[in-house]
């Protein structure tokens, strides 16, 4: 968990945590909008997985949530394979 400011903490959403929708709902409680990242490895890319595995993330994050807070969610795109790689993923 990364706090951006007093109103924003950003959550990995990969396999790094383990039980993030409690921490999204913890945020929430909080008054603190979470940033949920999620992003599939190299691995993952290569063996076209990323849909099955951001899936996966989502409805870990969203779990526990009301649909208000859902609207509130800031979720980003951020594929494990791309940081400190200097690789950028492409709308493709």
């Amino acid at each position: 968990m990364f706090k951006v400011n007093e109103n924003y903490l950003k959550l990995p959403g990969s396999y790094l945590f383990s039980n993030i929708g409690k921490k999204v709902a913890a945020a929430f409680r909080n008054k603190i909008t979470p940033i949920l990242c999620i992003g599939e490895t190299l691995t993952e890319r290569m063996s076209r997985e990323t849909n099955l595995v951001l899936h996966h993330q989502l409805s870990a994050g969203l779990h526990g949530i009301t649909a208000q807070e859902a609207e509130k969610l800031i979720i980003a795109y951020e594929p494990v394979w791309a940081i400190g790689t200097g690789k950028f993923a492409l709308p493709e």
